[in-house]
């Protein structure tokens, strides 16, 4: 998955450290927020665009 985000920001040495980085700023920015655990999604890291990301 980093990978894939380093191609899309042009960015050649991503890493899972700064891609996780890269997250928590866009979570606390509310770019991305979290999905409330429920059965359809329980796991713990799945996130959606909020109301701040940009199409």
């Amino acid at each position: 998955m980093a990978q894939l985000w380093g191609e899309r920001k042009n960015n050649q040495k991503m890493t899972y450290e700064k891609l996780s980085r890269a997250m928590r700023t866009y979570y606390e920015k509310r770019i991305l927020v979290p999905v409330p655990k429920t059965g359809l999604y329980p796991k713990k890291l799945v996130y959606k665009f909020g109301p701040s990301a940009l199409g």
